[in-house]
């Protein structure tokens, strides 16, 4: 009965224990390997992989944000202009329709900003598509949420092609000499800028009648709606006594004082 014919019981500790230290010690090895060796080769599929669903995040983020201010764009405000159409764009209508009925005498109409927070209340029930009642708010409100309609356009009622020859015409002739080319250039607009352009122009020279009151002259309306209604792709300022001049003689010369459109103006010819 030597040693030399002992072995050890299958659920003895000493005969288990070294190889359940040599199994965890080399599992233990091949994991500390796979993740900390120095070698790009040990993981280049879970390296791939990652960037590509991080590349696929982020596009799908931007994706995302870019729908997200497609949704924010709303109904009237941001909107490109038909230029097909006679139709005079129904915010413009219900705005010029409150001062007829209200009076243009308010002094600082136009210059003096209204409350924010009652322009984007308005604003949001138009993109909303809903009937908006405009009797009982404040003028100067009313007349913030015009200005911010034509600025908020992604092309002026003047189209960009317009601006260059307009401001080269104020720059090189007499005011006298300059009404027939802007005439000239005026026939020249689509259709639908030039409908909405004279009802609204009919409307300023309305309100300017009355600068004795509310102190909006030719040349005040000019310096207010010139950056909206004329303006370059990008706007230096380099020109802007120029581009104010050219709305103060639509207003003070006359040249659209044809027959009033109306919002549906679909037959209009100019």
């Amino acid at each position: 009965q030597g040693a030399s014919s002992w072995s050890p019981s299958p659920s003895s500790p000493s005969s288990s224990s070294p190889v359940v230290s040599f199994v965890g010690l080399s599992w233990v090895l091949r994991r500390t390997r796979f993740f900390f060796s120095p070698f790009p080769s040990i993981r280049p599929k879970k390296n791939a992989k990652r960037q590509h669903n991080k590349e696929h995040t982020n596009t799908t983020q931007t994706r995302d944000t870019m729908t997200m201010r497609e949704k924010k764009k709303g109904s009237v405000f941001g909107i490109r202009l038909d230029p097909a159409s006679g139709i005079v764009p129904p915010l413009i209508v219900s705005t010029v329709q409150y001062f007829d009925q209200k009076g243009f005498t308010l002094e600082g109409l136009f210059r003096v900003t209204g409350k924010m927070n009652d322009m984007e209340r308005l604003r949001l029930a138009f993109d909303k598509g809903k009937e908006v009642d405009l009797s009982s708010e404040n003028p100067h409100v009313v007349a913030g949420l015009l200005k911010m309609y034509l600025r908020e356009l992604p092309e002026p009622l003047f189209p960009y092609e317009f601006y260059d020859p307009l401001v080269a015409l104020v720059s090189s002739e007499d005011e006298d000499s300059i009404v027939p080319h802007i005439k000239t250039q005026l026939r020249q607009l689509p259709f639908g800028n030039r409908v909405t352009l004279k009802y609204l122009m009919q409307f300023l020279m309305r309100v300017s009648e009355q600068s004795a009151l509310n102190k909006m002259t030719p040349v005040n309306v000019g310096i207010v709606f010139g950056p909206t209604l004329l303006r370059p792709v990008i706007d230096t300022f380099t020109t802007a006594d120029q581009r104010n001049t050219v709305i103060e003689l639509l207003i003070s010369k006359g040249p659209l004082q044809n027959p009033k459109p109306t919002s549906d103006s679909q037959n209009q010819q100019s």
